[in-house]
C-alpha cells in the first residue's frame, strides 16, 4: 500500500502541473472512487478527483452523444451537406488565392518610399539627434572606422599567408632538388 501511495502521490502533482496522461488521470480517479481508508494526506483530494471524475465522464458522455447524433441522418442529407462544404471550400480558396495574389503584388507599397534611417538616432555630444541625414552621416563615418580596424586586424594574416606561401614554395623547391639527386 506504501508503493501505491507514493505512485499516488506523485500523480496527484503531475495532474495539478498537467502533465498527466489520461490513463495516469483514470488511475487517479479509480484510486479515489475505490479507496476506502485514505492516509491523512490523500483524504484532501478525494472530493476533488471524485468530481474530476464525474465531470470527465459527463464530458466524454456528450463527446458521444454529439458523434453518435452526427452520425445519424439520411444519405441526402449528408450528401446536400457535402456540396455545401464543396462551395464554401471554393469560396474560400478564391479569397484565399485574391489575398495571396494582392500580397504578393503588394501594389499599396511603393519600395522607393523605404528608408532605413527612419526612426533612427545619433547622440552627439549628449544631445539626441534624429536628423536623418546627419544619422546616415555617423552610420558611414563608423562603418569606415570599422573597416579600417578591420583591415589593421586583417594585416598581419596576409602577411602570415604569403609567408606561409613562401615556405610552401621552398619546400617544393627542396623536394624537387631531393627527388632530382635520388633518381
Amino acid at each position: 500500500m506504501g508503493q501505491n501511495n507514493i505512485y499516488i502521490e506523485n500523480l496527484i502533482e503531475k495532474f495539478f502541473d498537467g502533465l498527466t496522461t489520461l490513463q495516469e488521470e483514470r488511475d487517479l480517479f479509480r484510486f479515489f472512487s475505490e479507496a476506502e481508508d485514505l492516509p491523512e494526506n490523500l483524504k484532501q483530494y478525494k472530493s476533488t478527483f471524485q468530481y474530476f471524475e464525474k465531470e470527465f465522464q459527463e464530458e466524454l458522455d456528450q463527446i458521444y452523444k454529439s458523434e453518435s447524433n452526427a452520425m445519424v441522418g439520411t444519405d441526402k442529407k449528408r450528401q446536400n451537406n457535402t456540396l455545401l462544404n464543396k462551395k464554401w471550400m471554393i469560396v474560400i480558396s478564391a479569397i484565399a488565392a485574391s489575398l495571396l495574389l494582392i500580397f504578393i503584388t503588394n501594389p499599396f507599397s511603393d519600395a522607393s518610399d523605404f528608408n532605413p534611417y527612419e526612426g533612427s538616432f545619433v547622440k552627439k555630444n549628449g544631445i539626441v539627434v534624429y536628423d536623418e541625414a546627419e544619422v546616415e552621416a555617423e552610420y558611414l563615418r563608423l562603418e569606415k572606422i570599422v573597416q579600417e580596424k578591420l583591415t589593421c586586424l586583417n594585416e598581419p594574416f596576409v602577411e602570415a599567408r604569403q609567408q606561409v606561401k613562401v615556405y610552401e614554395e621552398m619546400e617544393d623547391e627542396i623536394t624537387n632538388k631531393i627527388n632530382k639527386y635520388e633518381n
